[in-house]
């Protein structure tokens, strides 16, 4: 998952957002930007300073009563662990829609807290988080879907700009697959010549291996490497590119590592024997 975050034009007509100050509008924004991928950020000042350079100038009381004003305007909640404080938001994937979660070496919020949560970021957490408190492996079959048109689906689906959806194929016992990870790989792994921006393989990546994708993962690096052997890629530098390659299905194509032999049939044949002996005739 890109570290993009996302905001709506509506946050302008929000009451809570309408409480903060100018600078508490800017820690807001950079809890969202600093925060892990389930919206989690240790509830320290030096986190917010450390990802912004203009706030890293102010002082660091200034900081830690945005950071309260926050929590008092229930935009971000606070929880404890293991002597700490954590913040985090109720709505975070209602409005952050993350495709594709990175591992995380943060806590996240306990089960009764995640209770008080929106649907979609309750059921996100209690899904692919894997440290969440008060739930035990067997419960995850009970933990409620999330409508597949809201922002984001019980499986990872999602709308991308076009109004299309996508689905992640993840179970709750697996990781997702990384997509814009694999993506990116699969660009440095593709010849020079046929590569292009990572953002346009991910689409047709995804389309590539939507069935059961972490073995066609490698069945696809695989069969890169053939192609990369082959005599059509290697020697007559046909390469398509990288988009292309997946989108139009060529690398279901077997591509020879030896050119193919010419084939010769028997009016050539007759052809260059009746030379043959032409030749023969007028040299005597």
């Amino acid at each position: 998952m890109p570290v993009d975050r996302l905001l709506h034009p509506r946050i302008g007509d929000s009451d809570k957002v309408a409480k903060l100050t100018d600078m508490e509008f800017r820690a807001w924004i950079i809890y969202l930007l600093a925060a892990d991928d389930f919206g989690v950020l240790p509830m320290t000042a030096a986190k917010i300073q450390g990802s912004d350079r203009t706030l890293g100038n102010r002082r660091k009381v200034q900081v830690e009563r945005a950071i309260e004003t926050m929590v008092r305007t229930d935009l971000v909640r606070k929880f404890e662990h293991q002597g700490a404080w954590f913040i985090y938001s109720p709505t975070w994937q209602t409005h952050q829609r993350i495709r594709y979660p990175r591992k995380t070496h943060y806590p996240a919020p306990p089960a009764e807290a995640l209770a008080q949560c929106d649907r979609e970021t309750s059921a996100f957490m209690r899904r692919y988080h894997g440290n969440v408190s008060g739930i035990s492996p067997q419960d995850s079959g009970s933990i409620p879907e999330i409508d597949p048109h809201s922002a984001r689906a019980g499986a990872c689906e999602t709308a991308n700009g076009n109004g299309l959806r996508l689905t992640a194929m993840a179970t709750a016992d697996s990781d997702p697959p990384q997509m814009d990870v694999w993506a990116r790989e699969l660009v440095n792994l593709y010849p020079a010549q046929g590569r292009c921006s990572w953002n346009l393989v991910e689409r047709p990546l995804f389309a590539a291996l939507q069935h059961d994708p972490f073995p066609a993962w490698e069945r696809l690096k695989t069969t890169l490497e053939a192609h990369k052997r082959s005599h059509q890629w290697r020697v007559k530098q046909m390469i398509p590119r990288l988009d292309k390659w997946l989108r139009e299905g060529l690398y279901l194509q077997e591509l020879p590592e030896q050119p193919v032999s010419t084939q010769v049939n028997d009016k050539t044949v007759r052809t260059l024997s009746s030379g043959q002996a032409f030749a023969s005739g007028g040299s005597k």
